[in-house]
This record gives structure tokens, sequence and C-alpha cells, in this order.
């Protein structure tokens, strides 16, 4: 009764504003196949609650390796942060948090001033203060707050042997040169249950490393309003690993987060499983334990999904970088909404064959458009719809960002059919029966196919930056009748 009455609440605020807007948030193009569907929100239900910061970031600590050039220039020791158009492009995603991890997080040494550490690689393995200055210069302009990865397997990378003298150096520079300005809090390791090199750590181990991380962060921020977050332990989610670190743990959280990728960038099928119902579902049956995880260990906090990207070991090109890619991304950022997830960190900004940005270029890629459209219209309730669905029509519903004080709804649909329309008449709760519905559509198309890199706006505007480096006007259609139905168009 409790979730019947708050969302009941909701939905008649939500339909007594339905005369500002309801925007609808497309991916569409052309067809002469229809299919007729109605679906309606529910009145008695609502979504979980997503921060502002819902769609996040990040940044990787990829090397420069000939070996793998879709990476140069792109992790973390090397990419153009000063750029000014890198900078506009990732301040035009804010409110984001930009999370800095990956696999060579665990053995990054921090170079701090008159202090010792391990010895390390120049370049590589080594963080210097000058280089973390420019992050942290990037992270204020940009207005990101940063969730970082620290070295659990400094220096010697193995299984319960963690030094944290050169974490505490390195926290203790951040605090003392009012650094912290732009922390949100502070991860330890990366994927310890499932490692790229060496054994997978006992989730008791990693448990033992947190508690000592939250005692440093205790001595170092005794005030707990402006103390760093505890974010972990950014896992695949093995078991028993997961049980045995919020054993251990799991008090202590401010974050709850996990890693999640559905398919590999080598699979020679991954084109076709990118637009399979039945593999996009791996992301809501991925998602859907979790919130039962923090609910029994870790109540207090929030959950994440802190890093997620199509595909694996970099994704694939010509295909996660490819309008293709929109509907997993569509689909995923929906199912992690629904099933309370606070948060989702797409892999990458740059970098690899999956990021949102080109990693050179500073082009913008498909999914950026969609991310950025995502990000403008969506606020921070997810929304339970219902109706006559299709296993093909991928449809998600929130309240809108744009319209909080009249309780707007936004409705992101994506068709993974390759002949049919659906034509989608929206039911609203009984409160708005007889009250004029407009709303705004963003038809977004790849006129030249799923492979394409180039998106349009409306079938008409190509999304693509202007000669100034800028974003074009993004003004969608204005729909005033409200029997007029939405047409979502095939494999768009």
């Amino acid at each position: 009764m409790k979730h019947k009455q708050k969302g009941s609440a909701l939905l008649d605020h939500i339909a007594n504003g339905f005369v500002a807007a309801v925007v609808v948030c497309l991916l569409l193009a052309f067809s002469s196949v229809h299919a007729l569907l109605e679906v309606y929100l529910d009145d008695t239900q609502v979504g979980g609650e997503i921060a502002a910061e819902y769609g996040s970031f990040n940044f990787d600590w990829a090397p420069n390796n000939a070996s793998n050039p879709t990476w140069i220039n792109a992790g973390l020791l090397y990419i153009d942060l000063s750029s000014p158009r890198l900078r506009y492009l990732a301040r035009e995603l804010t409110p984001a948090h930009l999370r800095i991890g990956g696999t060579t997080a665990g053995t990054i040494v921090y170079v701090v001033p008159n202090k010792t550490h391990a010895s390390c690689v120049e370049g590589f393995t080594c963080l210097n203060m000058t280089r973390w200055g420019q992050v942290v210069d990037f992270a204020r302009d940009v207005g990101v707050k940063i969730a970082f990865g620290l070295n659990e397997r400094y220096p010697k990378d193995i299984p319960g042997t963690w030094d944290p003298s050169n974490t505490r150096d390195f926290l203790t520079y951040i605090r003392d040169n009012k650094q912290d300005d732009v922390i949100f809090g502070f991860e330890l390791g990366n994927e310890l249950d499932f490692p790229m090199k060496g054994p997978p750590y006992p989730g008791s181990v990693c448990a033992r490393d947190f508690r000592t991380l939250h005692g440093i962060l205790i001595d170092l921020w005794p005030d707990a309003d402006t103390r760093p977050k505890l974010i972990g332990p950014d896992c695949v989610g093995k078991k028993p690993f997961i049980f045995d670190f919020l054993e251990g743990a799991g008090p202590i959280l401010d974050v709850l987060t996990w890693h999640l990728y559905i398919l590999a960038g080598d699979d020679p099928d991954l084109a076709e499983k990118m637009m399979d119902r039945k593999y996009l579902d791996r992301s809501r049956d991925a998602i859907t334990p979790w919130h039962t995880y923090r609910d029994k260990y870790a109540p207090q906090a929030q959950l994440w999904l802190g890093e997620t990207g199509p595909a694996y070991n970099g994704g694939r090109n010509m295909v996660t970088n490819r309008f293709e890619d929109s509907f997993w991304f569509i689909n995923q950022l929906g199912a992690g909404a629904v099933l309370g997830h606070f948060v989702q960190c797409r892999q990458v900004l740059v970098g690899g064959d999956y990021a949102l940005i080109g990693s050179n270029t500073f082009v913008p890629n498909p999914d950026y458009w969609t991310y950025l459209f995502y990000k403008r219209i969506v606020g921070t309730r997810a929304l339970l719809l219902h109706g006559t669905m299709e296993l093909e029509l991928i449809a998600y519903a929130y309240c809108a960002r744009r319209y909080p004080a009249t309780g707007g709804v936004a409705l992101t649909f994506g068709n993974l059919n390759a002949s049919k329309n659906y034509t989608v008449a929206l039911r609203l709760p009984e409160a708005s029966k007889g009250s004029v519905v407009p709303r705004i559509e963003y038809h977004l198309s790849a006129p030249a196919g799923l492979r394409s890199s180039l998106v349009y706006l409306n079938a008409r505007q190509p999304l693509v930056l202007d000669g100034q480096g800028l974003l074009p006007s993004l003004t969608g259609q204005s729909i005033t009748d409200p029997n007029q139905p939405t047409i979502v168009a095939p494999h768009t």
C-alpha cells in the first residue's frame, strides 16, 4: 500500500500537468508496415529514483600501445585534457560524475612530492601530481565530481599484500592542496573477482582492505558531511566473492557499485546480437538481483553500475561506435533506472571502439547524441509503462527533466524490427482525461543504416558540430493533437 499511495500521488501530479508537455525521445525512420500498440502509465506504482548524474562517464588508464591503436592518446595519462572541444562536449553531458578506473587502476603509483614510493615505469604506471592537477582542472572546468579508483594491487600485485601508504600519501596531498572539491569518492581496485591476470582476490580480503581505506578517509576527513564517499567493490559479481565482500564491508559503503558488459567485442556474431532482444535482455537479468544485495547488506548505500559498455575488450569498430549501438544503450539505461540503480557510468568518454567521442578527433559518435538527448529529456524518476507491448519494441517512461513543476513525462522507444512500424497510442491516468496533451518528439535516424556514424534529427538535420565545434540547435517537433499517435519505425 505504501508504494501504491506514493505512485498514485506522483501520477496524479503528472496527469494534472500534462497540459505543459509530454516529451517523447524517439529513434525513428521509415516503413510501410504498421502494428498498433497501446501503452499506459501505471498509476499505482513508480519505478526507481535516479540521480541527476544518472548518465555519467568514465576515463580509463589504458596505455599507449601500438598493438591497440584505438586507445592511443585515450588513456588518462595521455588524453589531451586541455582540449576546448573535449571539455565542451563533456560539459554538455553534465550533470555527471567522472569515474576514473579500469584494469590498470590497481597498479598505479602516485608520485607525491617528498614521499617515498615503489619504483614505477614513467608514463604508464606512474601518476605524478602535475598530471593529477590537470585532471583536477578538467573536472572543475567541466563541472563533474570524480569517483577515483585506488591502487589495491600496490606494490606487489599479489592478493592480500596491499600497502596503503601510497594511497594515504595521495589522499593527504589532495586534502592539503584543497583538491577535494572535485572528489565524489574513492574506489579500491578494479574487478578483483575477475582480474585480467593473477588469481582473484577473496572477497573477505577485499573487505578488509576497504575497512582500512575507510579508516584513512575518516582520519583525513573527520567531518562525515565533507568526507569523500567509499565506493565499491567494482566487481563483476562473481560468487562467493560478492557475498564475502558484503558480509565484511557492506555496512561501511556509501555506494555499492559493479560492472556489466553483456557481449564480447571479439564475438563474430556481435552485430546480430546487438539487435536481438534475447541478448539485450541480459542487461535486465544481470541488473535485477543487485537491489536485493544492496537492501540486505548495505541498505544505506546508493546502487551504481559503475562501468558499463556494449561489449568488453573495447567493443568493435563499425558496430559499437555506430548507430546500431543506440538500441543496447537506450535499453540498458531504462533497465537500470526501473530496477533501482541510482547512477550508470558509461565506458568510456574517449577510447576503444565503444567511446562516446572519437579518441583523437573528439567528434561525437552516435551514442553521444543518444546520451545528450536522454540527459536533456529524462528526469530523476523512472515510471512503469504497460500495455500491448511487443518484444521488439524497447519502451521506457520517466518523469521529464524539463517540466518538473508541471509534471511532464519522457518516453524512450527503440524498434528492433527490420520491417515494421509501431504506431503507439499513449493512455494517460484517469485524472488527465479530456486535457490537451502537447508533446515534443525528437526523431533520431540514420538514413545510411545501422552501421552509419551520421545521425539525423527529425529526418532533416544532420547532427554534426558546426565550424566552431559547437552543438547544432536541437529543436524537436511539437505535436498538439492528442489523437495523433507516435510512430516508431523499423531498425531505429
